[in-house]
């Protein structure tokens, strides 16, 4: 299971890729879109998950950035391609999205509400979106 910034580190890096970028055109292209603070080191934190490498957090304004300069809409890059689900980050077992909940409620086509904890379990409740 991943965690969403797991999910956007690794987007990231395949986004990049694709395009043919490097870890230093990407830096480049996020201080032209004025986040005068990203370094090639800076990316290479941003894509780094898990273990004892040092990572980085991206907040709302990079994550606009990082869409602008890897041409891709902010639901792609937080799009969740591992089977076992999305850990909400909600300390328990319940706390999984499955994928496909996921990918839904990134695209804006599912809202989700957290509206309490019961038992164990959080209240959740899902709205289809209408296209």
């Amino acid at each position: 299971m991943l965690k969403p910034s797991e999910a956007l580190a690794r987007n990231i890096k395949a986004a990049r890729g694709l395009r043919g970028m490097k870890q230093e055109d990407l830096a480049v292209a996020m201080e032209r879109l004025g986040h005068s603070t990203w370094t090639r080191t800076t990316v290479s934190e941003v894509e780094t998950f898990g273990g004892d490498k040092k990572t980085r957090r991206v907040d709302v304004d990079e994550l606009f950035g990082l869409a602008l300069a890897l041409g891709r809409s902010i639901p792609e890059l937080l799009e969740n391609s591992d089977r076992q689900g999305l850990d909400c980050g909600l300390g328990d077992d319940q706390s999984l999205m499955d994928p496909v909940t996921t990918n839904l409620w990134t695209r804006g086509r599912r809202r989700l509400w957290a509206h309490g904890y019961h038992d164990g379990y959080w209240l959740l409740d899902v709205q289809e979106v209408e296209p």
